[in-house]
Formats: structure tokens, sequence, C-alpha cells
């Protein structure tokens, strides 16, 4: 489980989604769908992935 409290911008992005979701606006799905990847993005650029070394 990852914690986003200490990071204003992915929460702000998670917050985006959740306000379109309720909305009820036209578009919401495709608008919804945009802020996804985007928060993924901010997500891999925030906590990059560590690399396992090969170990033979």
């Amino acid at each position: 489980m990852i914690l986003f409290s200490k990071n204003d911008d992915i929460n702000g992005t998670m917050d985006d989604i959740i306000n379109e979701y309720f909305s009820g606006y036209s578009y919401s799905g495709g608008i919804i769908d945009n802020f996804f990847n985007i928060l993924l993005a901010k997500i891999i650029r925030n906590y990059p992935m560590i690399e396992k070394n090969n170990l033979r």
C-alpha cells in the first residue's frame, strides 16, 4: 500500500478524479480517463520502481 499523504500533487489529481466522477457532467468518463493517465504518470515520477540486480 502506498500512502500519498505527503504529495499534494498526487492528492489533488485524485480529488479531481473523484470530483469529476460525482459531477455528472457530459464527457466525465473521458476526462476521468485522462486524469487517471496523469495520476499514473505522477505516481511513476514520484515513486520510481526499485531495480533488482540480477544475481547469478
